[in-house]
C-alpha cells in the first residue's frame, strides 16, 4: 500500500470517528435537555406539593381551632343543662 492511499485510508477513518463523535455529542445534548426538562418538572412538582402541605397545615389549624370550640360548647352546654333538674 503507498503513502497516498494509506493517507486517504487514516483520513477516512478520522472522518468517521468524527461522525461518531458527533452523534455522541448530539445524544448526550439531546439527553441533557430531557434531564434538564425532567428536572424542571420534579421542582414544579415539589413546588406544589410544598403548597398543598401548607393548604392542610392551615386546615388542620382550623379544624383544631373549631375542636376547641366545640369542646367549649359542650362544657358550656352540659353546665347549664346540670342547672335543670327533671323532679318528679
Amino acid at each position: 500500500m503507498d503513502h497516498s492511499t494509506q493517507t486517504a485510508s487514516t483520513l477516512l477513518d478520522v472522518v468517521e470517528a468524527a461522525q461518531s463523535t458527533r452523534e455522541a455529542a448530539k445524544q448526550i445534548s439531546l439527553s441533557t435537555q430531557q434531564q434538564k426538562t425532567a428536572s424542571n418538572q420534579v421542582v414544579t412538582v415539589l413546588r406544589e406539593i410544598a403548597a398543598g402541605s401548607g393548604q392542610t397545615s392551615e386546615s388542620i389549624r382550623q379544624i383544631s381551632a373549631i375542636s376547641r370550640k366545640l369542646t367549649d360548647l359542650s362544657a358550656s352546654l352540659k353546665g347549664q343543662s346540670e342547672k335543670f333538674r327533671i323532679e318528679g
